[in-house]
């Protein structure tokens, strides 16, 4: 099972967002503590809908928009706390006017928060999913000449 991947947003950097959100952002006059998250989940989305060339990945993944469930976890007023990968991304895109994603944002704003970078696994060599049968003949080949080698030199060190 994978690990989750959910990070709960330290305040500082939610400041650094909500003060973002409250340069560009239109509020309406909804009160209580997080009457704000509506409007901000708006303009999340605005900003996806606006930026779908620039970030297809983040229209990919918030096609249908981002909820306000999911803001509200993500500014821990609701639990679970924590914001997905995408999620991170996305505030850190919309904070910063679409120049810094969330380990860019942390770099440059807030580095002693290191600890909370996104660590994307090294992939190396990709497996083929569309093996032809020649390559597949040429391996079971290579396969039965190292099985000979082995068996071969098995003997020798027997005859020994």
């Amino acid at each position: 099972m994978p690990s989750a991947t959910s990070v709960i947003i330290p305040n500082d950097i939610l400041k650094f967002i909500l003060c973002a959100f409250n340069k560009k952002g239109k509020r309406s006059r909804r009160t209580g503590c997080s009457g704000y998250i509506y409007d901000f989940t708006k303009d999340i989305n605005r900003f996806i809908a606006e930026n779908a060339e620039r970030f297809p990945d983040l229209d990919s993944k918030f096609h249908d928009g981002l909820t306000e469930y999911t803001a509200r976890r993500a500014l821990n007023k609701k639990t679970p706390h924590g914001a997905t990968c995408e999620l991170r991304n996305t505030f850190a895109l919309y904070a910063t006017d679409g120049e810094l994603d969330w380990n860019g944002l942390i770099e440059t704003h807030f580095p002693c928060y290191k600890a909370l970078l996104d660590k994307h696994e090294e992939t190396s060599v990709q497996p083929k999913h569309n093996a032809t049968l020649n390559e597949i003949y040429e391996q079971n080949l290579a396969i039965i000449q190292l099985l000979n080698e082995i068996k071969q030199s098995l003997n020798n060190s027997n005859q020994k």
